[in-house]
C-alpha cells in the first residue's frame, strides 16, 4: 500500500498535428487514457490518491516558474508550449 499521493506525468501535448480522427476523437481517447491510467495506479498501487502532471507544467515549476514559456527539442520534433500561472494553454 502507498501512504503517500502519486505523482504522475503526461506528455502535455495540447493538440495533435495532422490528425485524421478529428480533434474530439482525440479527446475522448486521451481522456480515456487518464481514466485508465488513474485507475491502474489506485487499484494495483491502492494509492490514496493520484495527481497527473503535464511535462511542461513540471519543467517551469522546477525552474521555480508559473509563467513560461517551455520549449521541448526532441529527436522526433520540437514542441513549445506556453504555460500561465501553472496552466498549459491550448491556444494563444
Amino acid at each position: 500500500k502507498v501512504c503517500h499521493p502519486l505523482l504522475a506525468i503526461s506528455s502535455g501535448c495540447t493538440h495533435v498535428v495532422g490528425s485524421k480522427n478529428g480533434a474530439q476523437y482525440d479527446k475522448a481517447v486521451k481522456r480515456e487514457q487518464m481514466v485508465r491510467q488513474t485507475e491502474i495506479l489506485m487499484e494495483s498501487m491502492d494509492a490514496t490518491s493520484v495527481f497527473i502532471a503535464p511535462t511542461p507544467m513540471l519543467a517551469g515549476f522546477s525552474h521555480g516558474r508559473q509563467t513560461c514559456l517551455v520549449v521541448d527539442i526532441g529527436a522526433g520534433g520540437t514542441r513549445v508550449t506556453p504555460v500561465v500561472d501553472g496552466l498549459l494553454l491550448q491556444q494563444s
